[in-house]
């Protein structure tokens, strides 16, 4: 009886057993052929990291183009308001129902096309400093100049406004022209 189990377990032993010189080799080969697969990933993980940070994505872009679209057209219709004022402005001195001394107000209009001229460039310096960025490679460097030149444009469209309003104020504050009548003789 007693052999009979020493048999047993001794056949159990050399099923689930493996031999002695494959247990020594083929765990240091696995091991280091799984060492330099994962050295090799991590590579290539980090190579993956940096091109995605570097690069924009499709969805990216057009969600920039969108955004820009917006700040684009939202300047567009402040002038085009501006624009319009100017234009009420010019046609009220030009009728003049009050016979008033409007050389002040035509003054201050004259000087409309000189900052219109300075928003149509800053505009357009605005739409290449977009196009730069959205074909960097890094367009966060290219940001904060983008804002710089927003800014600007923005600037330019308050002094355009500033200039409509002290036109209107000097059209509202200008005297009557007197009258004086002419000696008979």
């Amino acid at each position: 009886m007693k052999i009979k189990i020493f048999l047993s377990c001794l056949f159990a032993l050399s099923l689930f057993s493996q031999p002695a010189l494959a247990q020594t080799t083929t765990p240091k080969n696995t091991r280091e052929q799984n060492r330099e697969i994962r050295q090799e990933a991590k590579a290539t993980a980090t190579q993956v990291r940096q091109e995605k940070k570097a690069a924009l994505t499709e969805a990216k872009k057009q969600k920039i183009q969108a955004h820009f679209e917006i700040i684009q057209n939202n300047l567009t219709k402040r002038h085009d308001v501006l624009v319009k004022l100017k234009n009420k402005i010019e046609a009220r001195i030009n009728k003049n129902p009050g016979h008033k001394d409007v050389t002040q107000a035509k003054s201050d209009l004259s000087q409309f096309a000189d900052l219109e001229n300075k928003y149509q460039t800053d505009t357009a310096n605005l739409v290449s400093k977009f196009n730069e960025l959205k074909d960097s490679e890094k367009p966060s460097d290219l940001i904060k100049g983008l804002k710089d030149t927003v800014s600007l444009v923005k600037t330019d469209l308050e002094n355009i406004r500033k200039l409509l309003v002290k036109a209107t104020t000097d059209l509202a504050k200008a005297p009557k022209l007197s009258i004086t009548p002419t000696p008979k003789q």
